[in-house]
């Protein structure tokens, strides 16, 4: 799924670096716009993100909030079709942000898919932090 998601970041022109090794040994699977820019502690920590990517969540998921230590919300990509409110609740709580594919969404909770971000808008808002 890594190698997919880099080469659409490519086509779409979104700067990033690929599991960059960041504080002390852990390593994201996407940082944007850069690892100089998150290395650069000039650089405002609202203008970073960070995506993991995961086929499934279960519990797997807690593994992203201890990675680049500067971004407060994690984002998580993942192609599970469907989490629990409970564990969903639970995600948000902790920061993770899950960015889950458009057509996923029905798979999802009703009161849950409000919240999901759709990879074209994780994209648009990558894009945005650059202006």
């Amino acid at each position: 799924m890594e190698l997919h998601l880099r080469k659409i970041f490519g086509e779409e022109k979104v700067p990033f670096s690929w599991q960059p090794v960041v504080d002390g040994g852990k390593r994201p699977d996407f940082l944007f716009p850069s690892l100089g820019a998150y290395e650069d502690g000039e650089f405002p920590a609202e203008r970073l993100r960070m995506l993991a990517a995961k086929s499934t969540v279960r519990e797997r998921w807690t593994q992203v909030l201890d990675e680049a230590s500067r971004i407060e919300t994690k984002h998580l990509l993942t192609l599970q079709e469907g989490v629990s409110e409970n564990q969903f609740e639970a995600m948000q709580n902790s920061g993770v942000q899950l960015v889950v594919p458009a057509r996923l969404h029905s798979r999802y909770p009703k009161p849950v898919r409000p919240y999901l971000q759709t990879l074209e808008s994780f994209i648009g808002d990558v894009r945005a932090l650059r202006r």
